[in-house]
């Protein structure tokens, strides 16, 4: 088969579905504008507090452009490449399945995710190391300031990004990636294998989620309940994404059934 063809039945599938393609569209679409324009709710600060006062990292362990990889086009492509090498049958439907529970879950977490970091502002362990405050002389550094006081001299969107620590959406990405992709593995090739060491390596994506989320706390972007709150919004994302959507689409295959109705 090949590209054309494939694009045109991904299409056509995708008009099957419209309802939830559409969800998913518009999840993963206002999850991107909403981390990109929004501005973040302030919260005041104090100078003396030890939990804001780290330094700031530029050379982040996992970067955006190396998240986006690891979390998002790494699985679609190794989705396309076990699919592809294996003597089962229905390969197309098997790839569209697996993609739309992927980007279900993964549009469902962050769009919870951005959303709370927005609102919350929590600010980040080097949020002082962001905002660089200049006090007028003579005036005492005891109190609570407003971000007025900031001279951000790494600049006005990295002084913003300082009020989004709360949930880590390093942590939410890389737990509902690695999760669904963990959950397809073993559901396609773990569940009905006698060899319990290959259930327990479909699960190793999971050590990636893990190196994701602690790199946010020796890179001072995130504290322990960041991760936490992340994670677990990961993790219920890639729960509704695989048993919902997943297993849905998978069961309503043979009957030409849509998950939800047009």
């Amino acid at each position: 088969m090949n590209f054309d063809e494939l694009l045109g039945k991904f299409q056509e599938k995708v008009r099957d579905n419209a309802l939830l393609w559409t969800i998913i569209l518009l999840l993963n679409a206002l999850s991107i504008v909403f981390e990109l324009t929004s501005i973040p709710a302030t919260r005041p600060f104090s100078l003396t507090d030890i939990s804001i006062s780290y330094p700031f990292v530029e050379a982040e362990r996992y970067d955006d452009l190396t998240l986006l990889f690891l979390s998002i086009m790494l699985p679609i492509a190794l989705f396309g490449t076990f699919i592809s090498l294996d003597n089962k049958n229905c390969k197309f439907h098997r790839f569209y399945e697996a993609i739309s529970g992927f980007l279900f879950g993964i549009g469902l977490s962050m769009i919870f995710t951005t959303f709370l970091k927005v609102r919350m502002a929590k600010l980040r362990p080097d949020f002082l190391a962001r905002c660089a405050p200049l006090l007028k002389k003579g005036e005492s550094e005891i109190g609570l300031f407003t971000h007025e006081i900031c001279s951000a001299p790494f600049g006005e969107r990295i002084l913003n990004e300082g009020f989004k620590s709360n949930p880590s959406g390093h942590s939410s990405l890389a737990s509902a990636s690695m999760l669904f992709f963990s959950l397809w593995l073993y559901d396609t090739y773990g569940r009905k294998s006698h060899n319990k060491m290959i259930s327990l390596i479909c699960f190793s994506p999971l050590f990636i989620a893990f190196d994701v989320a602690t790199s946010r706390i020796y890179d001072f972007k995130h504290d322990y309940y960041d991760i936490y709150f992340g994670t677990i919004i990961g993790i219920v994302g890639a729960l509704i994404g695989f048993l919902y959507i997943y297993e849905s689409e998978r069961d309503n295959e043979d009957t030409g059934n849509t998950i939800l109705p047009v």
